[in-house]
């Protein structure tokens, strides 16, 4: 009774929010879909709800992984344009059905499954509906939680819905670390929660530090020592202009990439770079011509930063000398290169404080500081075979949560 009623002021409370939501641009793209309006749900084995692009990705790894055990027929849904455009885009090598995930209301997601039929849903990370999860327990569909992570402030709020989220909890919560996993005991109550390795490790494939591109190889020869400024958000734009006069000043011979995380942000770095009297040269006018010694090429081409990494003598991860979050570290480590990251990573605390306790990876605390390191780096340069091997080592340690993540939904669905 209490859960009807609960359901009945959500639902009610959607319903009154649907014009205002309506006004927003990112959810007026797909809104039909949202609503089930003029769209045809297709029926499937398993229903995997990635909410953006970080879920979409292990959302395909997932699919693609259990394709290759049972025969199985998948669709995946996501809650934003971008990730919905690429799951269109990884149909091209995972056979899936595609889709918006619709508005939380809970008639619209008994709808919803009721239509598709799934024999398991798998939600991944950290999404918590009351429509999905209670239209699941009463239409005896099981629900898996996978990579779960759940932070204490999200864990403060959801507790105010303990007895809700008790009657109407998942079969199981495979959760990415011990603390994550005892706080979803703290909502779910115990027998269902169990820990995982972070599926990002499986999909971390370590490369071979001899085979860079040749497009890139032929920019910026071996012979250069090659500094990559990665993924720098506009917080921290101040900080990296006075990191690169460090480097200028102390190594006149190297070269420095330098990749804004948002490509809207090179022009403001023209004219950064113009009033400080940096010498540069942007990347797509570069193909051909070598690089001065102590100028800066500004890379506005998508898709390069990976290879560049695998040409780098020194490396710093940016979004982590301000606090936004941080970026993906490991992707110079897969080419042997160990990267220096700021303070702020708290959006990749799933790869572990033991990768700085083993030298996989520096934290500097501020500019000068990386400055320093970014120096000692292209002095002492680590054999990159080396540092490839540290880090399969690493990394076979932590990998296998998508080998158990297939385990549980295969005890729960049957081969077609």
């Amino acid at each position: 009774m209490a859960d009807n009623l609960f359901l009945h002021i959500y639902q009610s409370v959607w319903l009154g929010c649907l014009p205002l939501l309506r006004l927003s641009g990112r959810l007026r793209e797909g809104w039909e879909g949202r609503l089930l309006v003029s769209t045809t749900l297709p029926r499937a084995d398993l229903w995997i709800q990635a909410a953006s692009v970080g879920e979409v990705f292990l959302a395909l790894h997932l699919a693609n992984a259990l394709r290759e055990r049972i025969d199985v027929r998948v669709f995946i849904t996501s809650s934003t344009s971008q990730g919905v455009d690429l799951l269109h885009r990884g149909r091209e090598k995972v056979p899936i059905d595609v889709g918006y995930f619709p508005f939380d209301l809970p008639r619209l997601m008994w709808r919803a499954l009721s239509t598709v039929r799934p024999r398991v849903v798998v939600v991944l990370e950290t999404e918590l509906w009351p429509g999905l999860f209670s239209s699941c327990r009463r239409l005896s569909i099981p629900l898996i939680m996978a990579n779960a992570r759940l932070s204490p402030g999200s864990l403060k709020g959801h507790l105010f819905l303990k007895k809700f989220w008790q009657r109407n909890r998942p079969q199981k919560v495979l959760a990415v670390s011990g603390d994550d996993a005892i706080r979803y005991r703290q909502l779910f109550g115990d027998g269902i929660v169990g820990i995982m390795g972070n599926m990002k490790f499986d999909r971390v494939t370590l490369g071979q530090p001899a085979s860079h591109p040749s497009t890139i190889r032929g920019l910026i020869p071996d012979s250069i020592p090659f500094v990559v400024l990665g993924s720098i958000r506009k917080e921290e734009e101040r900080d990296i202009l006075h990191v690169m006069a460090s480097l200028r000043e102390n190594r006149r011979d190297m070269v420095i990439g330098l990749f804004p995380r948002h490509m809207h942000r090179v022009k403001a770095w023209e004219k950064r770079l113009s009033k400080e009297g940096i010498p540069y040269v942007l990347r797509s006018r570069a193909e051909g011509k070598r690089p001065a010694s102590g100028s800066v090429v500004l890379w506005d081409v998508m898709g390069e930063l990976s290879q560049a990494y695998g040409l780098a003598k020194a490396v710093f991860v940016g979004g982590s000398l301000k606090p936004c979050g941080g970026q993906n570290f490991l992707e110079p480590l897969v080419h042997g290169v160990i990267p220096n990251v700021g303070p702020h990573w708290k959006n990749f605390q799933w790869i572990g404080r033991e990768i700085f306790r083993q030298g996989l990876a520096r934290q500097v605390r501020d500019k000068e500081e990386l400055a320093s390191a970014l120096l000692r780096d292209l002095a002492s340069q680590r054999d990159r075979e080396e540092v490839l091997k540290m880090a399969k080592d690493y990394l076979d340690k932590r990998r296998g949560g998508t080998e158990m993540v297939c385990r549980e939904i295969i005890k729960r669905i049957s081969p077609r």
